[in-house]
This record gives C-alpha cells, sequence and structure tokens, in this order.
C-alpha cells in the first residue's frame, strides 16, 4: 500500500537545518530486533513525502552565460532553474546520497557544476554534469576542519580557482591559512597561486577576469564573516593591486562581462549586506535590502543587471540602478519512507486488574 503525504510549505529553511529535518522525517523505520507484536512494517507499505519551498535562507547561485539557467542551492542540494523563474529541477540528490551540496558554479559552456560538498563522509571540492551521473571529487580537505570551496571556472574552462585550508609553518609555528589553489579540471592537478604584496596572507573568494588574464579575491580569512579589500593578481601568481578602497570590507567580487567593473558585497551603514558597484570613486550601492544573503553576485551578459540572493528569493537588479525584481523559484523535494504498522491498544475492561508489563 502507498500513501502521499505533503508536507506544507517550508519558508526560510536553512541548509543544515532542513537536512536535521528531512533525516528525522526519513527515519522511522523499526529496529530490525524489535518484538514481534510490538510493531510491524509490510515490505509493500511506505509513505511519500514532499516538502515544497519557495524561499531559503543561504541561497549560493550562479548564471550560465547565456543567461537561460540558474543553479542555486537550497535543502543541501543543487537545483536547476529557468532565467526567468518556475519550477526549480534537482541536480543532486542529499537523501539518498547522503550529502550537503551547496555554493554552485556553473562551467562556461554550461554543462557542468563545480560545488563545494560533504558526501559519504568525503568532504571537498566536487564535479558534476547538469544531466546528471555521479558527482566526481576534484580536492578533498585531509579530516573534518579543513575548506575547500568558493569554487570559479576561468573563462576558457580548463581551470578552477578556489578557497581551501592549509598548515603553513612561519617561525617554527604552524597554522592555518586560507590560500586560493588553481585544479586543472582534466588532470586533477592542484598548485596554489602565488600572492604577493598584501596585508594579511588569508585570501578567499577567487573570481577570473573576462580575458582570463587575472583573478580578483578578497583579503580575508575564507570564513571571516566580515570580509575584506578586493584585491586582484595576475592568474599565473605575482604582485597584488587593490580594487577597492581600503576600509570596505567586501566579499564574493564579480568582473562585469567587459571587465571594466567590478560587483561585490559589502556592508551599508545600517550594518546589512547590500550589492554594490566598484567604479571610479567610491563604490556606488545598488541595493537596499533587509537580508542580502552573503554568497554571490552574478552579472547578466550583457552586464545590464545583476543576480544574488536577498529576503528569502533571488533576485535581479539593474546595474545602473533601479528596483529589484524577484526571480521566483519551486523548488519540491519528494522521497519514499517505509511505515510502520503499530498493534491496536487493547485496555483491561472496568473493575479488571491487570499488572503492567514486567511486573508482578
Amino acid at each position: 500500500m502507498h500513501r502521499a503525504r505533503s508536507i506544507p510549505v517550508l519558508e526560510g529553511s536553512t541548509r543544515s537545518g532542513a537536512l536535521v529535518c528531512l533525516a528525522i522525517l526519513s527515519f522511522g523505520a523499526a529496529p530490525a530486533h524489535a518484538q514481534p507484536g510490538s510493531m510491524t512494517r509490510s515490505p509493500a507499505s511506505h509513505d511519500t513525502l514532499s516538502i515544497t519551498t519557495r524561499e531559503g535562507t543561504l541561497l549560493a547561485l550562479d548564471v550560465a552565460r547565456d543567461g537561460r539557467r540558474i543553479v542555486f542551492d537550497l535543502l543541501g542540494q543543487l537545483w536547476v532553474l529557468d532565467g526567468n523563474g518556475g519550477a526549480a529541477r534537482a541536480v543532486t540528490d542529499a537523501i539518498r546520497d547522503t550529502a550537503e551540496d551547496a555554493d554552485p558554479s556553473l562551467s562556461p559552456d554550461g554543462d557542468r557544476i563545480v560545488f563545494s560538498g560533504e558526501r559519504g563522509g568525503r568532504r571537498g571540492l566536487w564535479l558534476a554534469d547538469l544531466s546528471g551521473g555521479a558527482p566526481r571529487l576534484l580536492s578533498h580537505t585531509p579530516d573534518g576542519e579543513g575548506f575547500d570551496g568558493r569554487g570559479a571556472w576561468s573563462p576558457d574552462g580548463r581551470t578552477i580557482a578556489f578557497a581551501r585550508v592549509v598548515m603553513r609553518v612561519d617561525g617554527g609555528e604552524s597554522r592555518q591559512v586560507s590560500e586560493i589553489a588553481l585544479v586543472d579540471v582534466t588532470s586533477g592537478e592542484i598548485r596554489s597561486l602565488r600572492i604577493e604584496g598584501v596585508p594579511e596572507p588569508d585570501v578567499r573568494d577567487p573570481a577570473w577576469s573576462p580575458d582570463g588574464r587575472r583573478i580578483a579575491f578578497v583579503n580575508a580569512w575564507v570564513q571571516d564573516p566580515g570580509g575584506g579589500r578586493v584585491w586582484s593578481v595576475a592568474a599565473e601568481g605575482g604582485a597584488a593591486e587593490p580594487l577597492t578602497t581600503e576600509g570596505v570590507a567586501a566579499l564574493a567580487p564579480a568582473y562585469s562581462p567587459d571587465g571594466s567593473r567590478i560587483a561585490f558585497l559589502a556592508r551599508d551603514e545600517h550594518d546589512r549586506w547590500q550589492i554594490w558597484l566598484g567604479e571610479e570613486g567610491a563604490p556606488r550601492r545598488l541595493t537596499d535590502h533587509a537580508d542580502v544573503a552573503p554568497t554571490r553576485v552574478r552579472w547578466s551578459t550583457d552586464g545590464a543587471t545583476l543576480l544574488y540572493s536577498a529576503d528569502g528569493g533571488l533576485r535581479r537588479v539593474p546595474s545602473e540602478g533601479g528596483a529589484p525584481v524577484a526571480i521566483p523559484f519551486e523548488a519540491t523535494l519528494a522521497f519514499a519512507r517505509s511505515r510502520t504498522e503499530l498493534p491496536p491498544v487493547r485496555f483491561p475492561a472496568p473493575g479488571f486488574a491487570q499488572p503492567a508489563r514486567g511486573h508482578a
């Protein structure tokens, strides 16, 4: 027997919180050593649980070069969406694969996704085909405390820059440092990007220039929620040059398609994250949201709009200024769960004494 069960729409669910919720919902099977008559499960009996959401707390996104598709993370897995919004299709399966996938980045040809994930106990950078199939591990952290993420494709699609945490020895003492590394997509070879001339050793959030000659980055610890100054360095490494003024703490820089401007996340006078545009002179604020997710900013191919996540959804704002527009989505996650049959409860007749089980 099969029953379908729908769970009300989840609003503002977090990645980890949603996974805990799904794990609890999917659990409900009787133990293999359960006593006869205590509870039974028919092999043919199961429920289909369906969860539908139109919002998310931390949505990291990317958009295809032609603007026709958007990928984003939600409920611990990756989804693909029409560029104008609508029903989202799951690309990865968090329940089936015991995974938590996040922070997707589309390849220049739009066929592959690199993302940060923990799958089957292995954490690192993963590569998946948008059409399906098992993801391939590109890099892995040596232990549960490491970090590999913030993947960014080179314009030719051959190399992925990403942030990772490594151990360095300085003055006889070892400590963790976040650096930018480059991985060859075909061979899997990984090398560190040499960066000189920055005040702090920690760097994060790599972003390639459109011609592939330079990489922008943030001079801050990879898990520092405050951000830092934006710099750029030659793709082969070398001396870095500042792209933003000193004192502007930014995250997630992104070059415009023509390479003349750079967008990033930074806080406003109310300490709220907003989208800013770096041009000649002072940066220009483009948004005024109550809650912008400090994840990613993406340009449209023509440079006319910027895509980001705010107030629980996906948004698009004109790069020259104007009102943001929502990109609606609906994501439905359905999975089967074995249904446990409980025996009927029996009570003694009135006036008849019956000892409790296990007691005389």
